[in-house]
């Protein structure tokens, strides 16, 4: 093996661990949401750090708080739901989706809600 190959392997080899340890820490952080549902209005918005494979490329856009995605808060009789674009990780399929709160908040590493 010539010693260029060799470099590019190491070099190759280095950057392919320093992302999986990036990944591995993002991926590794403690849940950190507690919500108090009777203070939520409809209108307010909410805020997550998810899991999903673009979480982490979404968070890092966005320096100041590390939030990956938004929703809007809406209630009915049956409680609290969000309004939010969501995608398949995959195929990039995706549109507007009304998605009961407990099932956003799932996984979600922080959370934080601003009022209307």
């Amino acid at each position: 093996m010539t010693l260029t190959r060799w470099l590019l392997l190491v070099l190759v080899s280095s950057l392919a661990a320093a992302i999986s340890w990036h990944r591995f820490e993002y991926f590794n952080q403690p849940n950190s949401h507690v919500l108090n549902l009777p203070d939520f209005q409809s209108g307010d918005l909410i805020f997550r750090q998810g899991k999903g494979l673009w979480s982490p490329y979404f968070a890092g856009l966005n320096s100041d708080t590390g939030y990956s995605h938004v929703g809007v808060l809406i209630k009915d009789e049956n409680g609290f739901y969000v309004l939010h674009s969501d995608a398949d990780d995959v195929s990039l399929m995706g549109g507007v989706q009304r998605t009961p709160l407990d099932e956003f908040l799932q996984g979600a590493l922080k959370v934080e809600v601003k009022h209307n």
